[in-house]
């Protein structure tokens, strides 16, 4: 099973190195005397070169533990820098809907965009129809109040509408800041070629206030990875700078992005206190 999946695969041939030999004249009759034939050509060993990754061993076995036997991934990343510390499970192979996870990225779109505030006060219920179709809480439990109880109770009758008022267009711009619809940036350009780690996503056109409200709250079409929603974190807490996620510290094997500002320092101290 050696280099079929995840850093063997990435670089599995650079550790490997390759062996030398020679290629010497003559048949397969002659085979007990080909040790003194004509060498026709000839190659050098070519050692094996180091990979120094990001993992942190007692923070990757404890993501591996806790992990167990459930269906889920684990994704622990460097807040200073985006480094990877630990990956479990499906923490960057398989998206999943985010959920109300993804409502970071709907506050940080709805603060930047000035359409909500940290003293706008929402009706407490159980569920509305303001997007076009009925939203409940989960459990259809009463939320409401200011806006910081809302985001700390995780309202989808407040974050679907907010959703909505922010639109499809603003939404998606703000999600594609955070990562979303690009491939996760782990490993050096060629081996992202070889692993495609799947990109996590939000679709590019959503046109009508059902599809943007469902999306606002990680419903809908939307789809996430533990490291994606992590990187989500870690721009927050960066001052709103999302940094590359990162696997390697070998020069060469890093990815070839950039940091990207995703939003303000003072939108993301706002959103770091609520969270």
């Amino acid at each position: 099973l050696t280099g079929t999946s995840g850093l063997e695969l990435a670089w599995n041939e650079r550790l490997s190195g390759q062996p030398g030999g020679q290629l010497l004249a003559g048949s397969a009759e002659e085979e007990s005397d080909l040790r003194g034939g004509e060498v026709i050509a000839s190659s050098e060993p070519i050692p094996g070169e180091p990979v120094r990754t990001t993992i942190d061993p007692a923070l990757q076995e404890a993501a591996v533990a806790e992990l167990g036997g459930l269906f889920g991934g684990v994704a622990v990343l460097d807040a200073r820098n985006g480094n990877v510390l630990a990956l479990s499970g499906l923490a960057y192979s398989a998206p999943q809907p985010p959920g109300s996870t993804f409502k970071v990225i709907t506050t940080t779109g709805a603060l930047d965009a000035g359409i909500v505030s940290l003293d706008d006060e929402f009706p407490v219920e159980s569920s509305n129809s303001e997007i076009g179709r009925e939203i409940a809480n989960s459990h259809d439990a009463p939320c409401g109040g200011t806006f910081p109880e809302t985001f700390a109770n995780s309202c989808n009758t407040v974050f679907a509408p907010l959703g909505a008022e922010l639109g499809g267009e603003k939404l998606v711009e703000t999600s594609e800041l955070f990562g979303f619809n690009s491939p996760p940036e782990m490993f050096d350009p060629a081996a992202t070629a070889v692993i495609k780690p799947p990109a996590s996503t939000i679709p590019e056109d959503l046109s009508s206030s059902v599809e943007v409200g469902e999306s606002a709250i990680g419903q809908g079409q939307v789809l996430a990875t533990p490291l994606a929603m992590a990187s989500v974190a870690q721009t927050i807490a960066n001052g709103g700078v999302r940094s590359p996620t990162s696997i390697a510290r070998t020069a060469g094997l890093r990815p070839d992005a950039e940091p990207v500002e995703v939003t303000s320092k003072e939108t993301a101290a706002t959103v770091r206190d609520l969270m």
